[in-house]
């Protein structure tokens, strides 16, 4: 009897070393029939040994995962099984410092640095089963259980912006008697508010594009899934407000896609343009240049197409659709749009405003000196709250000194003189920050005499003269008269009846 209950003891710390070691274990050994005590000490002892919890870890496809070394031993050996029941396939064995790699997972599994929990690198469907760790010492073995879980995206992982997405979050197989929660996380790195395993995006913009995170909770352990959901979209500018200025030499209407444009052709893109609309313009807007949709997506390049003060990207087209418009004038402000359109009905399209500021002299850039002059800084109407301008008066003016008035849109100039010409400057400001500036290349001239007065005072000294001219000339002529008649004797001759030869007669 005591010889049977040693052989007894003796298969049991074998068994308890073995890798079979788990929920379920054998109560019989071949070759031996133990008696009734015998059974009893036998069932106690597998019910204590074999009755342990399965640590439990999600992983992912293509993904790593980590098993958690349980036992804490440094002498270990890690087997793999696709059922509970046949977990014989040698992963990873290390004994006194020297490690042996299996056949099955070799050059995908590693110790972690520091202990020796089990590391899989580039997760197959074949790896999800179960797993054992056994230690020597007869160290009880853990047993892990890795369950695959996905996240499937509907209708897919390519869609066009303001359509609607929904993402399922599935755990293959669902672990038993254990309760799982989720937590979602945008491309953003938003946490959302949905906390079960389906979350539905009614409408999804460019900031859905990139990596959805699933988060499982299970049993204290977080496993993060992930899933790439590729939105086609354009993205947002930085500011929905260009500011530019007469002064600059050009100005960018920025558009970017989320995408490369020979995706959209999978979005059935049919085509796209940028248009124009002044702020005070009425009717439809009008188109500046239009997308060429084919092999390659590019830009239509007609020669009549206005595209003379414009600088478009020639060639194929990837992401960017940004345009660049050159010698910028007053006319340029209002609402530019860029805009992709769908098969579908789908418009996609972004509006950026352009405001052009602007430096206006109340008596054009040229000025007499002593003459009163008035600057605007304007943008073409009231400028928005928390906007204000500077101005910057040339080097050697002293106007400098009215710190005051150089903050107001409106700058008046009393009597300037020559130290006042120059470039003038308008900074335009929003919190300390400047935005835009336009100058104003004023030029002062000495004021002229006046030309009427100038023409009559001539005029009087011209007729003073001729006056003068003419009344001397009548003395002289009265006076060379009187001279004559004195030298000049008229001689009588008699009136008769018989006249005679010329001749000295006696009267």
């Amino acid at each position: 009897m005591v010889r049977n209950v040693g052989l007894v003891l003796q298969r049991l710390k074998r068994t308890a070393g073995q890798r079979e070691t788990g929920p379920r274990c054998r109560e019989k050994e071949d070759g031996m029939t133990p008696s009734g005590g015998l059974i009893v000490l036998l069932t106690i002892v597998t019910s204590t040994t074999c009755t342990q919890n399965i640590v439990e870890v999600i992983g992912q496809v293509g993904h790593s995962t980590i098993l958690p070394n349980a036992a804490k031993k440094k002498d270990v050996t890690w087997r793999f099984g696709t059922t509970e029941q046949n977990i014989d396939q040698l992963l990873l064995l290390t004994l006194k410092g020297m490690n042996t790699v299996g056949e099955s997972m070799k050059g995908r599994v590693s110790f972690a640095s520091g202990n020796r929990s089990l590391v899989i690198t580039k997760l197959e469907k074949k790896d999800f089963g179960f797993y054992t760790c056994e230690g020597k010492d007869n160290t009880p073995t853990i047993k892990y259980r890795l369950y695959e879980a996905t996240v499937r995206p509907s209708p897919g992982t390519l869609l066009v912006a303001s359509t609607s997405l929904t993402l399922s979050c599935d755990v293959n197989p669902l672990p038993k008697d254990s309760t799982m929660t989720f937590e979602w996380y945008s491309p953003q790195k938003e946490k959302m508010e949905k906390t079960s395993k389906t979350l539905k995006v009614p409408f999804v913009t460019w900031r859905h594009n990139g990596v959805w995170t699933c988060v499982v909770v299970l049993k204290n352990t977080r496993a993060e899934i992930t899933v790439s959901v590729a939105v086609g979209d354009i993205v947002a500018p930085a500011s929905e407000t260009i500011y530019t200025s007469v002064s600059s030499m050009f100005f960018t209407l920025p558009c970017t896609t989320t995408l490369e444009l020979s995706w959209f052709s999978q979005l059935k893109l049919q085509g796209g343009h940028w248009s124009f609309r002044p702020f005070l313009g009425k009717g439809d807007a009008q188109k500046i240049v239009s997308l060429s949709v084919g092999s390659p997506v590019k830009w239509e390049t007609q020669q009549d197409s206005g595209l003379k003060n414009w600088t478009i990207g020639q060639g194929e087209l990837k992401q960017q659709l940004s345009i660049q418009k050159n010698k910028v004038r007053e006319e340029d402000a209002g609402f530019y749009t860029c805009e992709l359109y769908f098969s579908d009905g789908v418009r996609l399209n972004r509006t950026v405003r352009v405001e052009v500021l602007k430096v206006i002299s109340s008596h054009g850039s040229t000025v007499q000196e002593g003459q009163d002059l008035n600057l605007t800084c304007t943008l073409g109407h009231n400028l928005a709250a928390g906007l204000y301008v500077e101005w910057v008066p040339p080097g050697k003016s002293s106007r400098g000194k009215l710190n005051s008035s150089l903050h107001k849109a409106l700058l008046s100039i009393p009597n300037p003189t020559m130290e006042d010409k120059g470039s003038w400057k308008c900074k335009l400001r929003n919190n300390q920050a400047e935005l835009i500036s336009a100058e104003l290349k004023l030029t002062i001239v000495k004021s002229p005499v006046n030309v009427w007065l100038l023409v009559s005072v001539c005029g009087a000294v011209v007729a003073f003269f001729l006056l003068f001219f003419l009344i001397v000339m009548l003395i002289r002529r009265n006076k060379q008269r009187a001279l004559f008649r004195r030298r000049r004797q008229k001689t009588k001759y008699c009136c008769c009846k018989h006249p005679q030869p010329k001749a000295f007669h006696r009267t």
